[in-house]
């Protein structure tokens, strides 16, 4: 049963991505409006948070898109400040991936106020890297809605993972840890030096 389950996700995922990659690369041109317009419906509250490999709360605190769109290739990393986690391994200050393009069914989020993320580890229509996760707009992921405040309020929330140490801090993170070394040793040889002999 939890193969056929674990299937029918997988399908669910390649469908959703192929029709979010031929969107993008313009490829529906037949009715682009009617074709592209990201209307690939919404799932139910239990049914996003069944799909998804990680739920958490959050609010965007920063957002990279890049300067010049074009085919379905472009990626936004959306930045949340996450406040409770309800599935999966989410960290504070968690990186979240998605089409740059609204066509492409990319994440469109605005305002301050917190957002329901449903997202994936494995996501192969942008492929998160090391640390991040990925949503679009098809899975769920928006405002957090009455409907999914009363399903979260039957799951248990957790605190968000401390920050990590990512490969653009890890030279800093080194560099430092290497000053304050040399420095304990040369304190250590000052100290040496002054002690009386003989």
């Amino acid at each position: 049963m939890d193969r056929w389950r674990g299937l029918a996700r997988l399908v669910r995922r390649v469908t959703t991505a192929l029709v979010i990659t031929l969107c993008a690369a313009g490829t529906l041109v037949a009715t682009p409006d009617a074709a592209c317009a990201c209307d690939c419906g919404q799932p139910s509250a239990s049914e996003a948070f069944e799909r998804a490999d990680a739920v958490f709360i959050g609010q965007v605190v920063e957002v990279k898109r890049p300067w010049f769109t074009s085919l379905g290739s472009d990626t936004a990393v959306w930045t949340f400040e996450v406040s409770e986690v309800y599935k999966g391994e989410v960290r504070r200050r968690q990186e979240v991936v998605s089409h740059a393009q609204s066509t492409a069914c990319g994440l469109d989020l605005e305002g301050s106020e917190p957002f329901v993320v449903f997202a994936s580890t494995d996501g192969t229509d942008p492929t998160p890297a090391e640390g991040q996760l990925a949503a679009h707009r098809c899975n769920g992921t928006g405002p957090v809605t009455a409907e999914i405040r009363r399903m979260l309020a039957r799951i248990p929330a957790s605190d968000p993972a401390p920050p990590s140490v990512t490969a653009r801090q890890w030279p800093w993170t080194a560099g430092i840890a290497g000053i304050g070394v040399l420095a304990t040793g040369a304190w250590w040889l000052w100290r040496r030096r002054r002690r009386p002999t003989g």
